[in-house]
This record gives structure tokens, C-alpha cells and sequence, in this order.
């Protein structure tokens, strides 16, 4: 019975995040998130994340990362300046429900850079963008973006702790998830993502669970512009 919640859990807060940040990208699925494929071996992880309790070692897509504005123009700005610099793949911005958001694989032709690399830069020179990590392989990446999911202890004060703390550190508490009692949605600030938060919630011990908002089943699209070359676009 308790298996059979956990599973009902895992499934409304992925059909939850598909609806929050753009319906249609992503399969819904109940996937557990410990079936993450690796990009690397795990000795070479650089992230982590919680599950059933557990610290599970994650390997980022090196050059592959998520961007996201409020503003559909700022993003497709950024994107044109990052090129600038390095060779950018197909880009397809997507509307999300409070914003605009993209996958975006960076191949540097100065170096090969680690993605916390392109992320510490990107957010060092634009401090208007959510900048998060990309996981998964490169033909099926698992992007994560400034969202995650906390679930609070069943204490009367326990709604005060999570205002508390989150007003600490600077994360914005979105609003609680429909018909999951004791779950919130979360935003991280700009200088974070919603997997380190959600980790830092975690290892706080003020809170019961914590979910990243993995994004499964991401499809990688391209978009082509008038004159046939590969480009990045609006989906509509």
C-alpha cells in the first residue's frame, strides 16, 4: 500500500511540473527518477540528488544546459550573444506559464567546458536568467529548470518553517500542489536551480521530502528558418 502512494506521488508531481513549465514536452509518464540514464560513469558525477532518502549521484550533459526569462525576446537575445562566442545548436523556445524556457547545447570552440563551467559564467554575466543543469545522454536529455517540489512535516508550525527558510534563502514559495496535502511548488533564486535547492532543503532536516521536477521525456526539436539553416524559434 505504502509502495502503491509513492508511485501515485511520483506520478501527480510529474503531470503537475509538465503543466507548470509547457504542456506537450513532456511524456507523462510515472518514471522513477533513480532511472535517470548517466552521462558519464558514476565516479564522475557532479550532482546529487535525494531519493526515498537516499543520495543518488547524478552526471550532468556537459555542454547541454536549460535557460529560462520572463521575456521571450531577452531569451532569444541571450541566445544570439551566447553564439557570438560559441557554436550553438537548433534552438526552439517554448512558453511556460510564467515565462519563456530552452534547452540549449553549447559547443565551444576555445575549450571543452563542464557545465557547471557554462553555468557559473552565464549567471555571473546574466543575472536575469534561470540557468540549471541538463542531465540524461544527449539524444534523451532530462533537463532540470528553477522549479522543484517540497513536501513539509506534519507539524502545526510546519507552514511557518517553510516561509521561514525560504524567505532565508531567497527562494519563492509558487503555491501548493493540487490534491498532494503537505506539497508545495518552489522557485529558486537566479543564482541557483531548483536541484541544488531542492538538496539544500533536504539536508536541512526541516522538511520530509523534496523532488527536483526532473523533466522526463524532453524531446529535442530543431527549427528552421526562412532560408533553410538551422536557427532557434518560437514554438508556438
Amino acid at each position: 500500500m505504502k509502495s502503491l502512494k509513492k508511485v501515485f506521488t511520483i506520478f501527480i508531481l510529474c503531470c503537475f511540473c509538465l503543466c507548470h513549465i509547457s504542456c506537450g514536452d513532456i511524456v507523462e509518464e510515472a518514471i522513477r527518477p533513480a532511472a535517470i540514464p548517466m552521462a558519464r560513469a558514476l565516479s564522475e558525477a557532479d550532482y546529487y540528488y535525494y531519493y526515498d532518502g537516499q543520495k543518488v549521484p547524478l552526471s550532468s550533459i556537459p555542454d547541454m544546459v536549460y535557460l529560462s526569462t520572463k521575456d521571450s525576446s531577452e531569451l532569444s537575445i541571450l541566445v544570439k550573444e551566447i553564439a557570438n562566442t560559441a557554436f550553438v545548436s537548433d534552438v526552439v523556445i517554448r512558453k511556460g506559464e510564467s515565462g519563456y524556457w530552452t534547452v540549449v547545447k553549447v559547443h565551444d570552440t576555445q575549450r571543452k567546458s563542464e557545465s557547471d563551467n557554462i553555468i557559473a559564467s552565464l549567471r555571473k554575466k546574466y543575472g536575469y536568467v534561470y540557468v540549471a543543469p541538463v542531465f540524461g545522454v544527449e539524444n534523451k536529455p532530462v533537463p532540470t529548470s528553477e522549479y522543484f517540489y517540497v513536501k513539509v512535516l506534519d507539524n502545526p508550525d510546519s507552514e511557518m518553517v517553510l516561509k521561514e527558510f525560504s524567505s532565508k534563502n531567497n527562494v519563492e514559495i509558487v503555491k501548493p500542489v493540487d490534491y498532494m496535502t503537505g506539497w508545495y511548488i518552489m522557485k529558486a533564486p537566479f543564482s541557483s536551480d531548483g536541484l541544488s535547492m531542492s538538496n539544500l532543503y533536504y539536508e536541512s532536516g526541516k522538511f520530509e521530502y523534496v523532488d527536483p521536477a526532473f523533466m522526463f521525456d524532453f524531446k529535442v526539436e530543431t527549427c528552421m528558418s526562412e532560408v533553410g539553416e538551422a536557427y532557434w524559434c518560437i514554438e508556438r
